[in-house]
């Protein structure tokens, strides 16, 4: 998912093309760690590939609520199903409920990508910047780890010269 708040990019995809096809174009842009969204075991969706599908599943809208749903654990390798669902209590709250089923015991990764960095205190992350702030709760599990980097891996070329200033975290089982 992407957020964007008074029509600024909040939660975003991460990384730049430095060039089509370099290493940080393949492995960072093309892979599922660049997007807010879960790996599982620390591999994400079939990358680049059509075989990574997903489909709505419900949707509805109205003056105080919308709420989407959807299914994509056909594009995991180690997955049997991914239901994520996001309700939007307008104007200013939303809820992501993700239904993980695997079928052997796996650990879960959960992405958010902004520019500039979160802050993290007892399973909450914050973000602020010139549209506003934004507060994350993890509700469950919860024993996450929450972590944090401005680092890709890999980065775009050094010649390239990208100053993105985005932040990368981590929230694991």
């Amino acid at each position: 998912f992407l957020l964007n708040m008074r029509g600024q990019r909040v939660l975003r995809q991460s990384g730049k093309r430095d060039i089509y096809g370099s290493p940080h174009h393949k492995a960072w842009m093309w892979e599922t760690k660049s997007d807010n969204a879960i790996l599982v075991n620390r591999e994400g969706q079939i990358p680049h590939s059509a075989e990574a599908i997903g489909r709505i599943t419900a949707f509805f809208t109205s003056t105080g609520l919308d709420v989407v749903a959807g299914e994509a654990g056909e594009s995991y390798k180690h997955l049997d199903r991914w239901t994520r669902r996001i309700l939007f209590f307008k104007p200013a709250a939303i809820v992501i409920h993700d239904v993980l089923e695997a079928p052997e015991p796996s650990t879960y990764q959960w992405l958010l990508h902004a520019e500039g960095a979160f802050e993290i205190k007892e399973g909450r992350a914050t973000w602020e910047g010139p549209p506003g702030r934004i507060e994350v709760r993890f509700l469950t599990p919860g024993s996450l780890k929450v972590t944090q980097t401005d680092r890709f891996d890999p980065p775009p070329y050094a010649w390239a010269k990208f100053d993105l200033g985005e932040w990368h975290l981590t929230a694991e089982t």
